[in-house]
Order: structure tokens, then sequence, then C-alpha cells
């Protein structure tokens, strides 16, 4: 990592290297003093914030925070390093450090502003007052900014007190192209549809409001899976479990919004998301639902015996093996059943 402070134009390369990382502790070590020092200009600071905030722990996050706010109070900071900084704030905000995103609703340069919305948390409880503001400006760039925010959240416009009517043409056409200003997910509903063809599984019409933000994700892992069901039983399943591993995180969140039983933590101390695996057997969900437990570990075990998942069993050393048709009919049994309870648990919360 020493190269970077001392060969500073070849960021782009360091950058798209590290992409390849979740977490790198030099190259976080490295940016921070790089950060605190200003060094070495404009453009490489923006890239540093930015890689900061993907890779931070929150302890880490917090202690360049103060800097951040100056970074963005300054007038002289360019355009690059303010955009990290905000980009740096989005994170704060969805990582529950606070509500530094609201800083953005002050930066008077509209481009910089529209390039750090994509990356602000928007929902009911955060984010209206800096999407009101950015809906009040005369350039159309926030207004293009606010484009996948809206529809990763589904909310209502009228939430912002806007009209779009008002809004400029560019934004009314995309606005409406996108579905924002009328419904985020086609009706009938997409994952719906597919669950109450594929499982016996009544249609219900409240999986948007389940998955919020990850539906269209759901939908893309939903649908290829459904597409391998009657030919590729092995690729069904490997992609069936990933689509319930993303209904499983959804379900949690639900489930701690609720202050119910069975919610558990999705990160561990340190913020980094927890192995799908890890999450089934957590005790406390086993003891609040221990038969929707049992379906999911069913259908994950399964998958990990895949050849695609692993070479042999991680705890018998048997060897992988692909999936036969008698397994998947087995394993979708456990499918309408996991399904139907989590409709069946999430009524009874009150969605």
């Amino acid at each position: 990592m020493g190269t970077w402070e001392h060969y500073p134009e070849h960021t782009d390369a360091y950058v798209a290297f590290l992409e390849n990382y979740r977490r790198c502790d030099g190259a976080v070590t490295l940016a921070t003093r790089l950060l605190e020092s200003k060094y070495p200009y404009d453009y490489v600071q923006g890239e540093l914030w930015k890689l900061v905030a993907r890779m931070g722990k929150s302890s880490e996050l917090i202690g360049l925070t103060q800097l951040a706010i100056e970074t963005v109070r300054n007038s002289n900071s360019g355009h690059a390093s303010k955009l990290g900084a905000y980009i740096f704030f989005c994170r704060c905000d969805k990582m529950g450090l606070g509500n530094y995103e609201k800083w953005m609703m002050y930066e008077k340069r509209a481009l910089v502003q529209a390039l750090a919305t994509p990356y602000m948390r928007l929902d009911s409880n955060s984010g209206i007052a800096t999407g009101k503001i950015i809906l009040s400006r005369s350039s159309v760039d926030g207004y293009l900014g606010l484009v996948r925010p809206l529809i990763d959240a589904n909310l209502d416009l009228n939430l912002f007190g806007k009209n779009p009517a008002e809004f400029p043409i560019v934004a009314q056409q995309v606005f409406r192209n996108a579905g924002v200003t009328g419904h985020v997910i086609p009706k009938p509903d997409a994952i719906g549809n597919l669950i109450s063809k594929r499982y016996s599984v009544g249609k219900w019409n409240k999986w948007s409001n389940l998955l919020k933000g990850e539906y269209r994700h759901g939908h893309m892992l939903l649908k290829i899976a459904d597409s391998y069901f009657d030919t590729h039983f092995t690729t069904w399943l490997s992609h069936q479990d990933t689509f319930t591993e993303v209904l499983f995180r959804a379900f949690q969140e639900f489930l701690a919004s609720k202050n119910a039983p069975g919610a558990i933590s999705l990160v561990d101390k340190n913020s980094v998301p927890i192995k799908f695996g890890r999450l089934l057997n957590d005790p406390k969900f086993k003891a609040a639902y221990p038969d929707l437990q049992d379906d999911l570990l069913k259908i994950h075990g399964r998958r990990n015996l895949l050849p695609s998942s692993h070479a042999y069993d991680e705890k018998t050393g048997d060897k992988s093996r692909p999936l036969k048709k008698g397994e998947r009919d087995n394993l979708k049994k456990y499918l309408d059943d996991a399904f139907n309870q989590i409709i069946k648990i999430t009524e009874g919360l009150g969605m």
C-alpha cells in the first residue's frame, strides 16, 4: 500500500484493485492517514473518502466525522473531496452513527449534491428533509440523483410535499418511466406471482413491503431459480437458496423493527455481515421459530452439498453431489412451509 502515497496518479488502479476486497486493514489505515494530512490533492481525497466509507468499521468512521464536517463546510474544498465526504456521511447514516446525510441539503453545488444523492438512506424516517430540499432546486441533476433511492424506498412522493407536475420536464419523464410517480413495483406483484405459481402458497401482495429495497434483487434471483426448476435441479437450488437468504435478511429486519422474538443481529461487532448459515443456527431464532428454522436449514444444508458450493461436506467430509428430482420435490415442500410461515408471522406482527 505504500506505493499509493508516493504515486497518487495511479489512484484509479489502486481503487479498482481494492474493489475485489470487502476489507483491507492496511488500506483503511493509509487512507485515514492521508485524509488527515490532506494529501495529496482533491481527486485522491475524494477516492480516499469513498474507500473508508466502504471498508471502515464504526469506530474508524466515527474518528473521521469531524474531518468530514470540516471538508463539506470549507468553501475551498474541491468537488471530489466534498463528494467523497458526503458519500462517507451517507455510510455513517446507514450504519446508525447519526443523521449526517443532512449535511447534503446545504450543498450549493448541484452536481456534487446530485452525485452523492444515490448513496443516501431514504425511508419514512430518514432522508425526507434532504429530499425536500433537493426537489425544490431548479437544477434537474438532484432530481435524477434521487431516482434510485426513491425506487429502493418505494415511498409516496406526497411525503415530500411536492407535486410531480411541477418538476422539470426531464425529471417528470424519468420519474414516470422509472415508476416513481406511479407504483415502483409493477402490478401484479412479480415475486408474489412466481411464488404462488411455483409453490403451495396463496397469492400475497406484501412481498414488496417486506423486501423493500431488496425487492428487485430478490426478484432477479427468484426468476433465475424458477427458470431452472424443471430442467437443472442443482442450479435451481443454488439460486433458490440465494433468494431465500435475501428474504431471510429482510424478514429479520422486519422482526427487529417490531422488537419481535427471534430478531437477531445480521452483522458482527465489526459491522461485517454474518454468513447465512450462522444466522440460521442462531439460538434466538431457533427458539422463536423452530419449524421455520428447520425448513430453512434443510434447504441451506442441501445447497452446501452441491458441487457448485463445496467439493466436500465441511462436517462429514462426504463428497458433494448434484441434486436429484426426488430431492428437489422434497425441498419444495420445505419451501412451501417456509413461505407460508413467513407470511403468517409478518401478518401477525401487523404487516
